[in-house]
This record gives C-alpha cells, structure tokens and sequence, in this order.
C-alpha cells in the first residue's frame, strides 16, 4: 500500500508484489484494489479500479497404475509385469474459486533428468531394485507443489514381466518395449 503524498499534476503508477507490509506472502484471495485522493482541504474521494486475485496456493499430483498387479510392502510399491503410471496434476480452487490453471506435471525416474508429463508412462525399471520416481506439479502462477513426491518402484516378479513381454512379441501390432528395461534385463 502506497500512502505517499504526490503533487496533483502528478501521473503514478503502481505495482503490487503480492507481499503485505511485513513482508510476507498474501494469502490466496481476491483484493480489491481502490485509488484515495484528499485535496488540501482535507476532501477525500476514492475510485474503485478492480480486483486483483492472488493464488499463493500449491498445486497437487496423484498418482494411479494401470495394467498391472501393483502391491505396497513397507513402503515400496512391487510391480508385476510392465506397469502404466498416471499422474494427474490440479490446482483446487481457492477462495472466490480462485486457481492458475493449466497445471504442468514433471517427473523424473531415478536419476534422470526431468520430463514434462503427457500421459501414461511406461517406466523402465530395473528388475529387483529400488527405482525412484518424483513427481510434481507447477501452476499458471508459477506455485511449485512442495515438497515434490516420490514413490519407490521395485519390479519383483521377473517371470512375469517375460510373460507379458512374450505375448507383446506375439502380436505384430503391439510394440516390443525391451529397450526400455535396464541392467541388463532381456
């Protein structure tokens, strides 16, 4: 909130950061935003110039698995076969419904870089081991969801997946996913 005194040719121009007078981030609502004038004999006149919606609020991310006996045994998700991950990313609304949509969902297994998101994801896991796989969302506004979720990915049951393997090779119309299996697994 600007309260300086300013000459009445003056032309002045504001801006709002979003942060209140002790420096602190504004809770997500809608502000209204109003323009005071007082003359020197003390006449005051407000004019109303809009509203301004803040969204400080984070963004979410689920996750679901598609196309496989999936299991969680302390704390780690044991996939059967080849597995589809789902990640939906939303933004609730808050107050006044306010939101920044389109969400954009990133996520990166193990130690690989960062992919954005475009649908159902087929993991390349490495049989028998721990594979991690964080994810996260971001908002039009730029809120970041945090902290970023992880889920521990261990694929257990190896004939299974050769299984499921076999019967892709099988059908000429289906694509053979053996490059996308690591440390060595056929």
């Amino acid at each position: 909130v600007d309260t300086a005194t300013y000459p009445v040719t003056s032309t002045v121009s504001l801006s709002w950061d979003g942060i209140d007078k002790d420096g602190a981030a504004v809770p997500t609502r809608r502000y209204t935003v109003e323009v005071r004038a007082q003359d020197a004999l003390g006449n005051t006149s407000v004019v109303d110039i809009g509203t301004i919606d803040v969204d400080n609020s984070l963004p979410v991310t689920s996750i679901s698995y598609d196309g496989s006996a999936v299991s969680e045994t302390d704390g780690k998700w044991g996939v059967s076969g080849y597995t589809f991950v789902t990640l939906a990313g939303n933004d609730p609304a808050g107050p006044f419904g306010i939101q920044s949509l389109p969400v954009t969902v990133r996520y990166h297994l193990n130690s690989d870089g960062a992919q954005v998101y475009g649908g159902p994801v087929r993991l390349p896991l490495n049989f028998g081991a721990d594979n991690i796989l964080e994810f996260y969302s971001t908002d039009a506004a730029g809120n970041e969801e945090a902290p970023h979720q992880t889920v521990t990915l261990v694929m257990r049951d190896f004939a299974a997946n050769a299984k499921y393997r076999a019967n892709l090779e099988a059908d000429t119309s289906s694509a053979d996913f053996g490059d996308h299996l690591r440390g060595g697994v056929p």
